[in-house]
């Protein structure tokens, strides 16, 4: 879960209803207040149960699929990559020494790190100063160019490459997408019905 991108006031207006409806119960309730406080309490433990998971689903989705990833790996230039069950390919990349799992996307031009992983590996890089303005399925995304020296997969260096960041004012995507730029300047690519080959350009 990624504290920094939850919405605390969304979350302390939500908990300000609920004691606003617990006190009017209790009160207009004064004759049964054990039965009631017992009640009130499984409630409370559902409703919060209901509103972690909200906060907790998409990283849950993530790492759900992250244990059943299954990669081949060729001598450290060919990796084949088994469809995960939601039919997408999931590839890991290291950058600046952490591993962020990416979505191979045939259908994005451009490779584009979500906010949240930004912040997990940004420190030490080099922002290019225009923006590009991308369409999405999600609508039109601002976004900047970042640079990184330290980019692996697996074992193998990729060397330096570029990623779009969405500006602040834009959410962007849940999961890093590794898109067309990197597939074709990085890799030959083959997708055979549950497999996705990829081979390392040297």
């Amino acid at each position: 879960m990624d504290i920094s991108n939850l919405n605390y006031f969304h979350l302390i207006y939500l908990i300000l209803i609920l004691l606003f409806l617990v006190g009017t119960f209790l009160l207009s309730n004064k004759k049964n207040l054990n039965k009631n406080i017992q009640n009130l309490s499984i409630w409370g433990i559902i409703f919060f149960a209901i509103l972690i998971s909200y906060y907790l689903w998409d990283d849950l989705k993530v790492s759900m699929s992250k244990e059943k990833f299954n990669y081949i790996i060729e001598d450290y230039n060919i990796i084949t990559i088994e469809k995960s069950k939601d039919g997408h390919f999931y590839l890991p990349l290291t950058i600046n020494d952490l591993q962020i799992i990416f979505l191979v996307d045939t259908g994005a031009s451009r490779s584009l790190l979500s906010r949240k992983d930004f912040k997990l590996v940004k420190a030490g890089n080099i922002f290019l100063p225009t923006e590009t303005i991308l369409e999405t399925a999600n609508g039109i995304v601002k976004a900047k160019e970042i640079i990184f020296k330290n980019v692996k997969v697996f074992e193998s260096d990729l060397g330096e490459i570029s990623f779009l960041v969405a500006t602040k004012n834009f959410k962007g995507p849940r999961i890093s997408l590794l898109g067309l730029d990197l597939l074709n300047n990085k890799f030959k690519y083959e997708i055979t019905n549950n497999f996705l080959k990829l081979q390392l350009i040297p």
